[in-house]
């Protein structure tokens, strides 16, 4: 697959950050990112796992914080639903919604894997 970039550095107001960011947050919730810059136009599907680095930094007058957020596409999951028991599956009549550790039987979600 080609590499896709949009790179964009420039000097805004503090509420159009804020409101970038609530794109971005918007998007993380949506489970797309998209990103677009004049012609160039990028869609991402986020991740069920994703790497975070910051960095925090004042020099003088001058402040930074960088934030950089990763994921791989095999990282990418659906999930479905599991059980573990100690009887057949013909035995189990009905699955509880919630443990309280004293049930026989639990559900819950795992990642498929595409291995």
């Amino acid at each position: 697959m080609e590499e896709k970039k949009i790179n964009v550095k420039r000097t805004m107001k503090l509420e159009d950050v804020i409101t970038y960011l609530e794109d971005l947050q918007r998007g993380f919730n949506s489970g797309i990112i998209v990103a677009e810059h004049g012609a160039e136009k990028i869609e991402m599907e986020v991740a069920d796992i994703v790497n975070i680095e910051f960095k925090i930094r004042k020099k003088k007058s001058k402040n930074k914080f960088t934030l950089e957020l990763s994921w791989f596409e095999d990282d990418i999951t659906d999930s479905e639903t599991f059980i573990i028991s100690d009887k057949a599956e013909s035995d189990i009549d009905e699955i509880p919604e919630e443990s309280t550790g004293d049930t026989e039987a639990l559900q819950g979600e795992i990642p498929a894997t595409s291995d």
